[in-house]
Order: structure tokens, then sequence, then C-alpha cells
């Protein structure tokens, strides 16, 4: 504790984390109870990895695939994406 006080920029860190993730049960508690399950398992990747990181580490499938839905259902996505 005294190492815990002595250290005021850990001790900042530390409490925002803790209030980060507090916001994080509560809404995910909210979202459980209010959202669809496929609203739900979007949310999980964009929380744990961001969507540029993801994508650089998925196959080259994933890009194939994108590439063709842009192609040929280029409003679909458009709108999708926003």
């Amino acid at each position: 504790m005294e190492e815990f006080r002595r250290a005021e920029e850990l001790q900042q860190l530390l409490l925002r984390y803790t209030q980060a993730l507090m916001t994080q049960m509560a809404q995910t508690a909210v979202c459980n109870r209010h959202h669809s399950l496929d609203q739900q398992l979007c949310r999980s990747p964009l929380l744990s990895l961001d969507r540029k990181g993801l994508e650089a580490h998925a196959c080259e499938c994933y890009s194939v695939v994108k590439k063709e839905f842009d192609r040929l259902l280029p409003h679909v996505v458009e709108s999708i994406s926003r």
C-alpha cells in the first residue's frame, strides 16, 4: 500500500483501468439484456482487437471474399460499414 501511495502515476493508471473495467462490465450486462446475439457477437472482436489488426492476422480468404462483396454489393457494404 505504501508503494501504491508513492507511485501516483501507477495509482492513476490502475484507477483508470478499474473504471474502464467497471464500465465494460456494466455495459456488457445491459447489452446482454437488450441486444441480439448477432449484435453481441459483432461487439466482441471490436473490443478485443482493432479492425486493422484483425484484418492483418486473417488469412487471404477474408480479403478475397471482402473484395467480391465490395465489387458485387457496394451499396450494401457501404451501409453496413457506417
